[in-house]
């Protein structure tokens, strides 16, 4: 199928750059072009005349250079053959840790550090205006939001 741009540039930034399958780093430039060595091309997962769009949650970028991810894992070695596949055949479809899971435990939980009773510094609050016609109750009544008046030549 056919991928516009925009949709390619979509898949390509939602897999960090990466295979979805093998997580091999990819280079944007080296798209459908084969001896280089971080060449990607990509790939539908519905096709089109199965009812797929050309819209970025159908497309997936693989590698086709080794270990091509392209033709082993989404033709089966035979480029005219079909393999049935959804997003969960792809572990870095959407990249998330380098495609493993995080145990809760892994996550290390900071707390603030406690703030000081005699500490010097204090929270920083905007003083108070001391000067100025709209400190003093009838001052501030005598000061009127602008609005458009209209100008007399």
């Amino acid at each position: 199928m056919q991928f516009d741009y925009s949709a390619k540039n979509a898949a390509y930034v939602r897999q960090h750059g990466r295979c979805a399958k093998c997580g091999k780093h990819l280079n944007m430039i080296y798209e459908d072009r084969r001896g280089y060595e971080e060449a990607w091309t990509a790939h539908d997962l519905v096709p089109l005349d199965e009812g797929g769009t050309n819209k970025p949650h159908n497309c997936v970028i693989l590698c086709i250079t080794d270990p091509d991810c392209h033709l082993s894992f989404a033709h089966a070695g035979d480029l005219h053959a079909r393999v049935f596949l959804t997003q969960f055949s792809f572990p870095n479809f959407v990249f998330r840790n380098k495609g493993g899971e995080v145990d809760s435990e892994e996550i290390p939980v900071e707390t603030p550090p406690a703030r000081e009773t005699n500490s010097s510094v204090v929270p920083y609050r905007v003083p108070r205006t001391t000067n100025g016609p709209w400190t003093t109750p009838s001052g501030a009544a005598a000061v009127h939001p602008l609005t458009r008046r209209a100008v007399r030549s």
